[in-house]
């Protein structure tokens, strides 16, 4: 009776799994046919649930899985039962469900069953690595692609993922041998499977051999037609290279290949985290959409620490502390040694406890990680995000020590000396995270490396009082009698009200282009403001500027800038940005009453309406379509 229902059960699950598919071609009458035991029907049940797998539809491969597994027991007639070869494929992929669902205890056990059976197969022993990987397990992770590498001395998977755990645990040295060994392999011998091909270029790539990287993800795109990894391994790869430049093959593409509902998988976490990465790093993208794809990727696998660090890191620039440890917790729940997580908790620690109560946390990332240089540079990036420029310089100093080549930090420090007045050294760090990524195009860098330049060679600067003017020469005449007198009255305008005047000197830029002063803001073009204050620098567009000329209050813009620099150094740069802008929205009409926006009634509708969000949710405006009610 037993082996009846299962055959009964396993028809009709297959029949269930077939059914678009014949309907589509016409053939429901061979339902019947199909439905049947025997070694062909099982590895046909198996075929469809990896095309399952490929389309997202995750429940209903586990249904065939399952039915493939239970299948095997000794009460089965022999003609009734899966081959163990077909059994332990069933597992791995099984397994790999297991992974994308976040349920890696189950998988780990279903590996371990079969491999105590004596099924040592490389995808067992490759997913097995993968899930003690995400718990943290990085050692053991390790020796099971040893093993997988032992069975198949041409699998290029389990030496760059050997590499990759080497990395993981500190061992750069060995990591980088790793990847030389699956080079090598790659050069000695043709490799003609897909995923070979895959992880030979993802060695490849982590050797810096970009281009040879980008050749062999195409090829094995092309091999591997139920796979989505070498189209996220490309795009990825075009972010990393290209960025978002106009002109140049785009990562975001790869990933909406991936994610396509009629012909991928919409909800495959490594795409949408890579979409994720490239709309919070371009600021002219849809912003209202970012933050839907980390929802996405959380509603397949809740508790992917990857995922989490990242909504961690995004919570924590809105100031959304409480959210921000939720996650981190959840992560760490999973993987206690995720060092992208222990490097976000750190960073919230020191800025909501301060540098006394965070240092734990760095000293156990670095048991994790020898002379890892993140947790310091995510801090340092948090700090220039929250505006406090002196504080993150010495961090970022710290994870140069430790690693003097690691381009995000030389990137940051060059932020932060560039935003803190000194262009001339900024330049030079970014000059050297350019050499370091040669053929690499970033815009943002090259931008700011060029306006530092252009500065340098065509502006000149007046210092006037407790201010020093950076302007271009032909404009100097006129600028130079009205802006100082005005930023000096501002001056003592807030020190009788406020009780309180910024320590000189205050550098003023003003340019003579809206693009220059665009570029040396936030390192684009079309920045959609006047004006900018980072403490003790403030960025500003010249009236005489092309385009712009009549169209805006040079002196409410200086205003509101220079109210910046009271309440960032009232607050120690503290404050909200929410807060500091309605601050200096307010102080443009007390440089001139003429100067009010008058969005009284637009705000009253939005709060009628529902729409105006908690008060510790504001900063979230400055990245949506009403970014005025921000100000």
């Amino acid at each position: 009776m037993a082996r009846s229902r299962m055959g009964i059960r396993r028809s009709f699950l297959r029949a269930v799994a077939l059914l678009p598919v014949l309907l589509a071609l016409g053939l429901p009458g061979s339902l019947s046919a199909q439905a049947g035991g025997g070694e062909d029907s099982f590895a046909s049940d198996l075929q469809e649930a990896r095309r399952l797998v490929f389309r997202g539809r995750l429940a209903r491969a586990s249904m065939l899985l399952k039915d493939i597994l239970a299948s095997g027991g000794p009460e089965e007639p022999p003609e009734e039962r899966p081959s163990p070869d077909v059994s332990a494929r069933a597992a791995a992929l099984m397994a790999r469900v297991r992974l994308m669902r976040g349920q890696v205890a189950q998988g780990l056990s279903l590996v371990e069953e079969f491999l105590k059976k004596g099924h040592p197969r490389v995808d067992l022993l490759l997913v097995k690595g993968d899930l003690l990987a995400q718990v943290g397990r990085y050692r053991d992770a390790a020796a099971a692609y040893a093993s997988a590498s032992d069975l198949d001395p041409l699998n290029t998977e389990s030496r760059f993922k050997r590499g990759l755990m080497s990395w993981t645990v500190g061992a750069r040295k060995e990591a980088r041998a790793r990847w030389k060994e699956a080079v090598r392999l790659g050069e000695e011998r043709k490799l003609t499977r897909g995923r070979d091909l895959l992880f030979l270029g993802k060695s490849l790539e982590r050797l810096g051999r970009h281009e040879e990287a980008s050749d062999l993800y195409l090829e094995a795109d092309k091999l591997s037609p139920l796979d989505h990894d070498p189209a996220v391994a490309l795009g990825n790869l075009y972010f990393l290279v290209y960025g978002e430049v106009a002109g140049y093959p785009s990562g975001a593409k790869e990933f909406r290949r991936v994610l396509r509902p009629d012909k991928g998988d919409p909800g495959y976490v490594p795409a949408l985290l890579g979409l994720f990465k490239i709309y919070r790093f371009n600021l002219f993208r849809d912003p209202s959409k970012t933050e839907s794809f980390l929802d996405r990727a959380l509603a397949r696998d809740p508790g992917r620490p990857e995922t989490l660090s990242l909504l961690a890191g995004w919570r924590i620039e809105d100031r959304r502390y409480a959210e921000a440890r939720t996650a981190l917790e959840k992560a760490l729940k999973r993987n206690p040694n995720h060092v992208p997580s222990l490097s976000q908790l750190y960073a919230l620690e020191w800025l909501t406890r301060g540098a006394k109560a965070a240092a734990p946390l760095r000293e156990r990332a670095l048991s994790i990680q020898p002379g890892s240089p993140l947790p310091d540079t995510v801090l340092g990036r948090h700090l220039i995000h929250h505006y406090r420029f002196p504080e993150a310089e010495p961090i970022l100093r710290r994870a140069l020590s430790l690693d003097p080549e690691y381009v995000p930090a030389l990137d940051a420090l060059g932020k932060v000396l560039i935003y803190t007045g000194r262009g001339k050294e900024g330049r030079k760090c970014l000059e050297k995270a350019d050499s370091l990524q040669e053929g690499f195009v970033n815009a943002p860098r090259h931008n700011a490396i060029e306006v530092e330049k252009k500065i340098e060679e065509e502006y000149r600067s007046w210092k006037v009082g407790d201010f020093v003017f950076w302007m271009h020469p032909s404009e100097a005449p006129v600028l130079l009698h009205f802006l100082p007198a005005l930023y000096e009255r501002a001056r003592a305008s807030f020190r009788a009200r406020y009780g309180y005047a910024p320590k000189g000197p205050i550098r003023v830029e003003v340019f003579h282009s809206f693009g220059d002063f665009s570029v040396r803001t936030v390192n684009f073009r079309g920045f959609g403001a006047l004006g900018a204050c980072f403490g003790g620098l403030i960025t500003s567009v010249s009236p005489s500027a092309p385009k712009l000329r009549d169209k805006f209050s040079w002196a409410a813009t200086a205003w509101h800038e220079f109210a910046h620099t009271v309440t960032l150094g009232l607050s120690r740069h503290r404050i909200p940005r929410w807060f500091t802008e309605g601050i200096s929205v307010y102080e443009e009409t007390v440089c001139n009453p003429a100067c009010a926006r008058h969005m009284e009634r637009d705000l009253v509708d939005a709060l009628y309406n529902g729409v105006l969000p908690r008060v510790d949710r504001f900063n979230t405006w400055f990245r949506g379509r009403r970014v005025l009610f921000a100000y």
